[in-house]
């Protein structure tokens, strides 16, 4: 049996701008580290094959590649994907889960964690919670809205008062614990959104031609570069005591022509959703993996923690065309929380493109309702909501100038307003020759 490296490996992604109208889809991904986690003994036997598996299709053999023989023999031990097919099957098995929610003091953890479980079998407890936990908790004491590294849901950063500041701390801090800079909001986004096409400003909708704002965009979130750097450090050395690293920020920012292009197809929102984020999340795991450096012929533990999309319950079908030749076991499909585990070596890119990782990864995947109670996911939130407000500026301040209405009241691009904001700005976009697929999302 190949061995399992004893570090922890734990990717978050959540969106922002699911709902509108007008101006990007954006999610957002973090890529942590956390060395020698509290990972069980015989953690790799959640991985073992049920007797009620139904095999997969396998990686195209266009694409298929040679494994090594410590690749092939982890892949024997490969699960396999299978739905949960009669009543009594059906019923959902819910693993419990103890984290200290990232924000929380250390000792919130709830011994109750088992309240709301079902059914709940020894192999469907996650081998990876106490890592969870004792990520959540190495945060938790600079955490919270006024610590120096606050990671909670972003909706409670950016509160009624609206400011950037708090969310452009965190994301600022984050781009500087990965080792990456950026002057202006433009660079910031070809750092963490690198393969986006709407980065090239020929390629850019027209409200994203002129140049972005310099950083911080609001000063109240640092007054200098050497704060920033001050306040990184401070955060790096206190996350290093704890054994924790931020090995990766990531963000995908998908503009209303790209959306309308998708949904050409017939596909719906919640494809589009699970298109990007799956996508995203399989790009992340292979850039987390290559910063960890696992030991070559390791098994690399990983907990990738995503937000529900579109209201689905059940993902076995998205993680088996994201993920080729590994076979997701159903650890549990229900309202609250959908948990599959697989072996995995291989994923496609957004580009369909084959991905092999470094190594094979026991990969647990939790598609949460409400997750930003963990520190993986919530700076991805923080993340995607910082860039859809940075877009969302630049969209506004370009229409109240084309509108030539200074007193133009901005919109966050929900339906409602959005209607209001469209005939507003209507006489300008049509003498401007705005196409509405690259203005307005049809769905």
């Amino acid at each position: 049996m190949p061995q399992l490296a004893r570090d922890l490996a734990l990717i978050g992604s959540d969106e922002a701008g699911y709902g509108p109208n007008l101006g990007p889809l954006v999610v957002g991904a973090s890529g942590w580290l956390l060395k020698n986690a509290p990972i069980p003994e015989h953690a790799l036997d959640a991985f073992a094959v049920g007797e009620s598996a139904a095999i997969v299709p396998e990686l195209p053999p266009t694409t298929k590649r040679k494994s090594s023989t410590k690749r092939r023999a982890a892949l024997e031990a490969t699960p396999t994907f299978f739905q949960l097919a009669d009543a009594e099957t059906s019923r959902a098995r819910v693993a419990p889960e103890v984290v200290v929610p990232a924000g929380a003091k250390a000792g919130d953890a709830k011994a109750g964690a088992g309240e709301a479980s079902l059914d709940v079998r020894s192999e469907d407890r996650s081998p990876y919670d106490a890592g969870l936990a004792k990520l959540n908790a190495a945060l938790a004491p600079i955490a919270d809205p006024k610590g120096a590294f606050p990671i909670l849901d972003s909706k409670k950063l950016y509160g009624a008062a609206h400011s950037l500041a708090s969310l452009e701390r965190t994301v600022l801090i984050a781009l500087d614990l990965i080792g990456e800079h950026a002057e202006t909001a433009r660079e910031l986004l070809r750092r963490v959104a690198a393969r986006d096409v709407s980065n090239d400003p020929d390629a850019a909708p027209p409200w994203e031609r002129a140049p972005f704002p310099s950083l911080p965009v609001d000063p109240k979130s640092f007054d200098s570069r050497d704060a920033l750097q001050d306040a990184a450090q401070k955060v790096d050395a206190f996350l290093a005591k704890r054994d924790a690293r931020l090995l990766k920020l990531a963000a995908r920012r998908v503009q209303p022509n790209e959306l309308n292009r998708f949904f050409e197809s017939g596909s719906l929102k919640s494809d589009a959703i699970a298109e990007y984020t799956t996508s995203l999340l399989a790009e992340t795991l292979d850039s987390t993996l290559r910063a960890a450096q696992f030991q070559p012929g390791d098994v690399a533990p990983c907990l990738a923690l995503c937000d529900k999309l579109g209201g689905r319950n059940r993902y076995g079908d998205l993680l088996a065309r994201r993920f080729p030749n590994a076979n997701f076991r159903v650890a549990c499909e229900a309202r609250q929380s959908s948990v599959y585990r697989a072996l995995v070596e291989y994923a496609i890119d957004r580009s369909g493109k084959t991905i092999r990782f470094p190594n094979v990864v026991a990969l647990e995947v939790r598609f949460t309702a409400k997750g930003e109670s963990n520190a993986p996911t919530a700076l991805a939130s923080i993340c995607a909501k910082y860039l859809r407000e940075v877009s969302m500026a630049l969209f506004n301040d370009f229409w109240r100038d084309a509108a030539g209405d200074p007193n133009l009241a901005p919109t966050a691009g929900y339906p409602v307003d959005a209607a209001r904001f469209r005939a507003e700005v209507g006489d300008a976009q049509r003498r401007l020759g705005i196409d509405d697929v690259v203005f307005w999302r049809s769905k």
